[in-house]
């Protein structure tokens, strides 16, 4: 075995292993520390490309769910609205039933009977003119071909209108709207086509309630499981590709750990020969 201090490439080898060793456990450190496997895009380029992908998904799947969510939050809005306006008709049918009855009123409880139809009447007004939903009214008419993005993609999107077609055009479920202008219950006859277009009205209500729940049900609710799964698989995968794994980077630490003790104690070896390098000349 040779000994010499002039060149000294085994000490400059450990020196190079140690630097090395330094630099990994920095970078373990640095990944137990934020919980993140990829700090920097040089850690994982390739990785780091897919995860923003996937985030960029993710958060788009998020903003079509608070999208749907609304507009649950909308069709319930509407659909309880149109349920007290069903109650309202219901109520206006059975006293144009009462007035129907010829045989038993006198002209001043036909007048008390119309005074309330056309109380009822009003209420249904009203509650096609103040039902809203943020700065949009739904009962009003001009709520027609409104868009609901379904899905991330353009196109995933279904049209939305709630509006009364009695008459063969789209109007608000006011009176107006519901073929329901100008009824009275002030005589026989005008208590017979009260109830007819009653009944149409009721039907047309009905129509649009079971609109609004399968748009709800089939469209939204669906779409709203739809997505919920899609972004818990995508948040799955990209944890997978980018969150730190803290058993193996534990494991990875006492590795190192104890490598760069060996090389400190390798290092410390080689001082000790050259020492001995110079107990020769002394």
């Amino acid at each position: 075995m040779s000994l010499s201090i002039g060149n000294q490439a085994g000490a400059l080898q450990g020196v190079n292993q140690l630097a090395k060793r330094d630099r990994e456990m920095q970078l373990v450190l640095a990944r137990l520390a934020t919980g993140m496997r990829i700090n920097r895009a040089a850690d994982n380029p390739a990785g780091l490309s897919i995860s923003e992908q996937m985030r960029a998904q993710i958060a788009g799947l998020s903003r079509v769910s608070d999208g749907l969510e609304e507009g649950v939050a909308l069709t319930q809005v509407a659909d309880g609205a149109l349920e007290q306006t069903n109650a309202l008709l219901q109520k206006q049918r059975d006293l144009a039933l009462q007035a129907g009855n010829d045989a038993v009123l006198d002209p001043s409880a036909r007048a008390v009977l119309d005074k309330q139809f056309q109380a009822l009447g009003k209420a249904i007004d009203a509650i096609a003119a103040n039902t809203r939903y943020g700065g949009n009214k739904l009962l009003d008419g001009s709520y027609k071909d409104r868009s609901i993005q379904t899905g991330t993609d353009s196109g995933q999107s279904i049209d939305l209108t709630i509006a009364s077609t009695i008459g063969g055009s789209s109007t608000g479920y006011d009176r107006q709207g519901l073929g329901l202008s100008g009824a009275s219950l002030s005589s026989t006859e005008g208590a017979a086509d009260a109830l007819t277009r009653l009944d149409t009205a009721l039907t047309e209500v009905g129509r649009q309630r079971g609109d609004l729940g399968a748009v709800q049900a089939n469209a939204l609710e669906t779409g709203l499981r739809s997505l919920a799964v899609a972004s818990q698989n995508l948040i799955g995968a990209e944890s997978t590709i980018r969150d730190t794994d803290f058993a193996r980077e534990s494991a990875n630490l006492a590795s190192q750990n104890i490598l760069m003790q060996a090389g400190i104690a390798t290092q410390a070896q080689r001082g000790l020969t050259a020492q001995n390098v110079l107990r020769l000349l002394g």
